[in-house]
This record gives structure tokens, sequence and C-alpha cells, in this order.
């Protein structure tokens, strides 16, 4: 009963972009995908790239507003973020303007269990340009679902470096404006979110040396090591070289992401045991105003059920939703 329930909620938005995670490749390929084919849309879907995965995110354009992209070519904008993470000195990067990257390069190129949990996880990006009907305009629309684990921050804060870098990229090869859509797995003011969102890092902020010394993954189990207290009463493990996260700063040349509500919403998954701010939309300071958003659930609201879903809301998440519009 939640599919149908999640597609009626999903056309009601009239929305010209529909941006969605943990879709099941089934769900897309069966439901979502002729559904929405037959009211306009285009869509992609990017599965993560794990083995047995069979979920991952999918994107959705309507052709009355935007133009149609060749099928053979949808691929190319999906991306494995662990293929973005610098693990390797690139020519392609500017080695002074993009220093955050240099810096997490040193990070693990001396942290090979943080490289390797990396290289295990298989999580996506989608970075879309989409050109405006009857225009030159484009817009690169990214979606994404960052790694969940609440003693990942470190992990959360190196993919989105690794999607910012690339979101520039794409961005300048099309001269467009850009919006990143997505469940990051964090609020605005840490981890992922905060270096969105506020476009630098403080050196261990929050419980980045913590979580950069204490967790540990090698592709099946989940471990976090004991956490003795260091000097000046940080925390600090047993690792005695490289046990702290750098302070990050995106370049100028980044576009400022501001959140599209007006107000920060309190809550956008709510289920047992756990009730958090992980989705955004980020749009462009420079290039967007917001016009109107839709209203968010209050916890009140909520916690009329158990959780998410419920008989209300068909999804684990809260939509959020906005009409942006371009400025100037």
């Amino acid at each position: 009963q939640r599919l149908p329930r999640i597609l009626d909620e999903l056309l009601s938005y009239r929305a010209d972009v529909l941006c969605l995670q943990e879709v099941d490749r089934q769900t897309f390929t069966k439901l979502l995908q002729p559904a929405l084919t037959h009211f306009g849309y285009q869509g992609m879907f990017t599965c993560k790239q794990a083995e047995g995965a069979s979920e991952g995110c999918a994107m959705f354009w309507n052709l009355k507003l935007f133009g149609r992209i060749e099928e053979e070519k949808l691929g190319q904008y999906g991306y494995a973020i662990r293929d973005l993470v610098p693990i390797r000195n690139d020519q392609r990067s500017n080695r002074d303007e993009w220093e955050p990257c240099q810096l997490i390069l040193d990070l693990l190129q001396n942290r090979s269990d943080v490289s390797e949990t990396l290289k295990l996880l298989g999580h996506v990006v989608q970075l879309v340009p989409l050109r405006l009907n009857g225009t030159d305009q484009t817009i690169v629309v990214g979606n994404t679902h960052l790694f969940f684990h609440p003693n990942a921050s470190h992990i959360r804060v190196i993919q989105a470096l690794a999607i910012a870098r690339q979101a520039e990229r794409v961005v300048g090869d099309y001269n467009g404006a850009f919006v990143m859509c997505g469940d990051l797995n964090s609020g605005l003011m840490n981890a992922g979110g905060e270096l969105l969102s506020k476009r630098s890092v403080t050196r261990n902020s929050k419980r980045l040396q913590v979580d950069l010394n204490n967790y540990r993954y090698d592709g099946k189990h989940e471990e976090l090591l004991p956490t003795v207290k260091g000097e000046n009463d940080k925390a600090s493990s047993a690792v005695d070289n490289w046990n702290d996260f750098p302070a990050l700063t995106i370049p100028q040349s980044f576009p400022t992401l501001v959140s599209a509500l007006p107000k920060y919403p309190p809550v956008t998954h709510f289920v047992p045991n756990f009730v958090g701010t992980l989705d955004h939309i980020l749009m462009d300071s420079a290039t967007f105003e917001l016009v109107r958003s839709a209203p968010m659930p209050t916890l009140e609201d909520l916690n009329q059920d158990t959780g998410m879903p419920s008989s209300k809301l068909p999804s684990d998440h809260v939509s959020v939703v906005a009409d942006l519009r371009l400025s100037g």
C-alpha cells in the first residue's frame, strides 16, 4: 500500500524536478518510471555500487520545462562517490585552489583504514545538467544519499567534499546554476551538511576526531574502538599518527549554497529511537531565490504515530518541497 501512496504524493506536488533516495531498482523500472513517463517526466536511476545492492538514487524532470536527454548519455551523470574521493593525485584539480582535496589525500595516504572504508562504500551522486526549453540556461541538479552511520561523520564530510569537487566541474562545463538535494544523514551544522552549507569545517570539529579514530568498517562488520581521554581532554584512540581531522574550506569558485527552506525544519526523519533533520535542498544563493515552500510537519504532528511510515505519511522521510526562481 505504501508505493501507490508515495506515487500519489509525488504527483500531487506537480514538481519540475523530483529527487529520490533509497529507491529500489524494481520500484523504479516497474512503477515510478512508467507512471511518471506517462505524466511527462524523464528519469534516471543510479544504483549503489556495492555487491548485492539494488537501491540507489532516482531523479525525474518535467519535459515541459527541461529538454530531453539522450538515454545513452544518462549514465554519465551518475557517479560512485568513492571514485570522486581524492585518494591519489589528480591532475585535473588545481592543487592550490582545491587545497581541501590535498589535505584529504594526505590523510588517506596515511590512514589506510579510512581509505579502505571509503573504497567499500557504494554511495552514489547524480549531477544532471538540465537545459531549460527555449533558452541556453542550464540548471545542474545534484541528488545523493550519504553514509548513514552516526559514528562516521568523517566519512560524510569526505563524501560531501568529493561531491562538491565534481559538482564544480559539471557546473563549470555547462555554465549552469546549481541545486543540491538529498539525504545527507546530517543536519546543516555538522558533518557533510555543514561543509556544503557553511563552506568549511574546523579542525576536529564536533565528533570528527572521535569518529575518525574510533569507527571501523570492513564491508561486513562495524566496530567502535574504545575511546580514551587524551591531551586537553580531547577524545583520542590508539592511533598515534594522523589522528586529527583537518580543517577544510571549499574554495570560492564553488557556489555558495543555502537552504531552500525559509525555516530550518525540526525533523525530516522520524522513527523509534531517532528524530532528526537529514534531508535538504541547498540552492546557489547567487542564482536562485525562494518563492515558497511546502509546510513541514511538527514533532507534535509526527508524535501522533509511533514513527514513519505511518497512516498519513507513506515514507520514512518527510518530503522537502520548494519552489525556486532563477534570479536576475
